[in-house]
């Protein structure tokens, strides 16, 4: 185990839930599975959304008629994704990208890719944790030792359920939608529909 990198601090055991299953079915797999994480996939495997019960059990509740949604209808109230597509990546270079703010956000960790397929995930605890060891009071991430790395950071519009790739997120100066396909295209704001006011 390679200390202080992706490696490291991964676990490759989490549940793996399709896009097209009902939210109510993907909640009771979850529940039945014995780790506390879920990765929502897409058709061809490619990871979507990183949940726990908890954030589906949000969604049954903020769902009308919940049962009959799938898990891809529901993915703009889930928790915004974070990929590194390395698992030799240095932990100081993940504290020091810009989409780790991603975390204070909801995300629950991140998603480890090889190609597009999910290998396994970093749990928010160990980045907390290293951050907790590492990160004195004072002294920015940035100078932590490690070659940056670039994090994927992606969340679904609440308004209109169009995927936006974030790269930070301030409540109080929220982007422009990446919506292309109303009548005016980043007509509005991108709006989190997993942050609370």
């Amino acid at each position: 185990m390679a200390e202080g990198t992706v490696q490291g601090g991964m676990t490759t055991e989490f549940t793996e839930l399709a896009e097209d299953m009902s939210l109510n079915e993907g909640l009771a797999r979850l529940r039945a599975s014995p780790t506390p994480l879920a990765i929502v996939t897409d058709s061809v495997g490619a990871p979507q959304v990183l949940a726990t019960v908890q954030d589906l059990e949000g969604a049954v509740e903020r769902a009308v008629g919940g049962a009959d949604l799938t898990l891809a209808e529901v993915r703009r109230w889930l928790p915004p994704l974070l990929v590194v597509r390395t698992r030799d990546a240095s932990l100081s270079a993940i504290v020091d990208s810009p989409q780790i703010t991603l975390l204070a956000r909801g995300a629950r960790g991140l998603v480890v890719t090889e190609g597009s397929r999910a290998m396994g995930v970093l749990p928010i605890q160990v980045i907390k944790a290293y951050l907790r060891e590492h990160l004195e009071p004072g002294r920015f991430s940035s100078e932590l030792p490690g070659d940056p790395v670039t994090l994927a950071g992606s969340a679904v519009c609440d308004l209109c359920g169009a995927l936006n790739e974030l790269e930070l997120l301030d409540p109080d100066h929220l982007p422009w939608c990446a919506n292309r396909q109303e009548p005016d295209p980043g007509m509005h704001r991108f709006k989190p529909g997993w942050l609370q006011p």
